[in-house]
């Protein structure tokens, strides 16, 4: 990418490297939670909490 185009997708609030790698961040800490509490209960962490955690993240995330 060339710097003009890394001004111009990064003209928001927050660049957006810095957006994406906080989204990262939340999924995977929703999901590491999830997982604590899945093994605490002796279940297997599922797709559809997966699906849960990377919607809640992107809620947070907008």
């Amino acid at each position: 990418m060339t710097l003009l185009m890394i001004r111009v997708l990064s003209a928001g609030r927050k660049p957006l490297s810095l957006a994406a790698g906080k989204l990262h961040r939340t999924v995977e800490t929703i999901i590491h939670e999830k997982r604590y509490l899945a093994d605490n209960a002796n279940l297997g962490i599922s797709s559809t909490i997966k699906r849960k955690a990377i919607h809640m993240a992107l809620e947070s995330a907008i």
